[in-house]
């Protein structure tokens, strides 16, 4: 996902896990001229880290625009060797609106419900009252001159 989106918006988006203090956030969006940049919690479960991610990314689909600025506290861990300067300009955008934020948690959700879903083809139960049918159409396919098994 994070390709198919990097090619739409014409650059690639990173994907950086980082340990995070208790009170940063969980994950974090950083767009720039040239990338696109998801930090995320290092120091949690695989299924956090995805949701994480999802969220950040609902963020970039639903292009959202932030309304605040990190805290220096927390730019300076995420970023010790940078001008903190330069990471005013870049974090101009960090926090965003109630609305913006259930939009994402919405999205996210909806992203990893359909990413963990089962392909078509896997396994099914015939229903009792198409079983019948199911039976004959499988005879039929296996009994076909142009049948291969």
């Amino acid at each position: 996902m994070c390709e198919h989106l990097g090619r739409q918006r014409g650059h690639p988006i990173h994907l950086i896990p980082m340990v995070m203090q208790a009170s940063d956030p969980c994950g974090l969006w950083i767009a720039t001229n040239d990338a696109d940049y998801i930090i995320y919690e290092a120091n949690t479960s695989k299924l956090h880290q995805e949701h994480i991610i999802a969220h950040e990314l609902a963020h970039m689909i639903c292009c959202h625009r932030g309304t605040g600025e990190l805290d220096k506290a927390t730019m300076n861990q995420l970023f010790p060797d940078l001008n903190p300067e330069l990471l005013r300009d870049i974090f101009g955008r960090t926090t965003y609106s109630d609305i913006q934020e259930e939009e994402a948690e919405i999205m996210a959700s909806l992203i990893l419900e359909r990413a963990n879903r089962r392909s078509p083809g896997t396994t099914w139960t015939v229903p009792p009252e198409a079983a019948e049918t199911v039976a004959r159409i499988e005879s039929s396919l296996k009994n076909s001159p142009t049948s291969t098994s």
